[in-house]
């Protein structure tokens, strides 16, 4: 049971949660970057708004990423993922416990402690290295992950979910870095957990996201569109 809640919850909810989160991204920067042509071309009008929903839609997804679980509901999260990983660290199973081993001695960790841990214990490292890893939604810090997520949850809270009646300059909104650096964490986890617990690969040998490419389907095929278009060269 705790292994199939883990599964949907890394399969059915991070790693849909990420591919979207870059897809928005990806096709958001397209336009962005040929926005003088666009314009010119007299589009505009329809890809303006089309880069609020993009950025709204990102905004939101990498926020039910890192979102905490309540008591009540069981969420698809990076947090609720760890909870069931420290709560059912003692019988999980690591089929590909090798993997995990390359994962953790590839950070610097003592390839002798690593490999002579029980299933248990490894998974109990996993989990605080995460858990020391994982933001906190606070702006007066010097961690540069908290104030990213602080920026994200108030942009969704204030002027996404709710549109609250507060100057605009209240609400800081998360620069494309900090989605970037939230997303990379994301990607991080995903593949340190799916091939050693969940027997899916999400990164290659070289820590590089595999479903990243993925992702950048739809922005590719909107530079074709705004090539036939003669929007760009």
């Amino acid at each position: 049971m705790p292994q199939e809640l883990l599964k949907d919850i890394v399969h059915n909810g991070v790693v849909i949660d990420i591919f979207n989160a870059e897809e928005a991204f990806n096709i958001e920067d397209v336009i962005g970057t040929n926005a003088t042509d666009i314009n010119g071309a007299t589009y505009g009008h329809f890809f303006g708004p089309v880069q609020i929903f993009l950025i709204n839609s990102l905004i939101l997804t990498v926020a039910k990423i890192y979102e905490k679980p309540k008591n009540k509901y069981v969420i698809r999260s990076i947090p609720s993922a760890l909870r069931i990983l420290e709560e059912n660290a003692d019988e999980l199973d690591i089929p590909e416990r090798p993997t995990l081993n390359s994962w953790f001695i590839s950070r610097g960790y003592n390839k002798e402690v690593i490999n002579n841990l029980s299933n248990a214990d490894i998974t109990r490292m996993l989990v605080q290295y995460f858990n020391e890893r994982m933001p906190e939604a606070v702006e007066d810090t010097a961690e540069e992950l908290d104030r990213a997520l602080h920026a994200v949850k108030t942009t969704r809270d204030k002027r996404i979910s709710h549109n609250e009646q507060i100057p605009n300059e209240a609400v800081p909104r998360p620069t494309y870095q900090e989605l970037t650096d939230l997303l990379a964490l994301a990607k991080e986890f995903a593949g340190a957990i799916g091939l050693p617990y969940l027997s899916t690969v999400y990164e290659d040998d070289k820590g590089n996201y595999l479903l990243s490419s993925d992702s950048g389907r739809s922005s590719r095929c909107l530079k074709r569109i705004l090539k036939k278009l003669e929007v760009v060269t």
